[in-house]
């Protein structure tokens, strides 16, 4: 686990907002954790890597979808992430038969909808970019998958 965010990862954000539309914390959260999924499973995103988000399709929380998708180059269009309902800023990563289960901190959630009804949300991307991974997730590893988790199939 890396400490902070650096220069590449201001540069992933750049092409994230593209994507996105604008800027904000939950994809900030989002990006940092497909890397952090990434970095633990050994997965380059390209192939083998899948992943099931459980943020609900309403924003914000559903803006980590678009700021993992960006950083593990999982897509709807692939078929290999799957969003589920629930409203939780947590995802399930799967590749080389590992999983990870990567969710974010309540004192990091609860900071981050602080400063957004206070209107700070620049603010609230430069605490997210500040924290430590460590203090930002809560991180489970698994030495087995537990079985796909992408709905479609996509070969190359």
């Amino acid at each position: 686990m890396r400490s902070k965010p650096d220069e590449a990862f201001d540069r992933l954000l750049s092409k994230a907002v593209e994507f996105h539309g604008h800027l904000g914390p939950y994809l900030a959260i989002g990006l940092r954790m497909g890397l952090l999924a990434k970095a633990l499973l050994g997965a380059n995103g390209m192939n083998g890597l899948s992943v099931a988000l459980e943020t609900g399709q309403t924003p914000p929380v559903s803006c980590v979808a678009d700021g993992v998708q960006v950083s593990t180059l999982c897509t709807l269009g692939k078929g290999n992430i799957r969003i589920e309902g629930s409203g939780k800023v947590k995802g399930r990563f799967e590749a080389n038969g590992m999983a990870v289960e990567i969710e974010l901190k309540g004192r990091a959630e609860d900071m981050v909808r602080e400063l957004l009804i206070k209107g700070y949300s620049t603010k609230a991307v430069e605490a997210v970019k500040a924290l430590s991974d460590l203090d930002l997730f809560e991180v489970h590893r698994y030495r087995r998958a537990a079985g796909p988790i992408h709905a479609g199939t996509h070969s190359r």
